[in-house]
């Protein structure tokens, strides 16, 4: 659990306009937006729209890449303890990962 704790993972949308960095327990440590979205969501609502689904799109971003470095770790571990053939593929793991 430490080593996912100690994990950053950053997702990204709207080519860097929102970022999101969690951890590998998939804990939300930031949320950062770009000084133009900022601007942009003081002028109108769609643009505040558009913000939203951003910040949402980075978060997912993220979570899907800390589910696939947990599923890493996973493997390895269970490698790294002789549980290499007794345990389910990693890959399979997907669905318990909400994938």
């Amino acid at each position: 659990k430490s080593k996912l704790e100690a994990m950053r993972i950053l997702g990204e949308a709207g080519g860097g306009a929102a970022r999101a960095e969690i951890t590998g327990t998939m804990k939300v440590l930031r949320v950062e937006l770009t000084p133009s979205l900022v601007a942009g969501m003081a002028a109108d609502d769609r643009t505040r729209e558009l913000a939203g689904n951003l910040i949402a799109e980075a978060v997912n971003n993220a979570i899907q890449e800390a589910q696939r470095r947990m599923q890493q770790t996973i493997s390895e571990e269970a490698k790294e303890a002789g549980l290499d053939g007794l345990l389910p593929d990693a890959g399979s793991l997907g669905g318990l990962l909400g994938h």
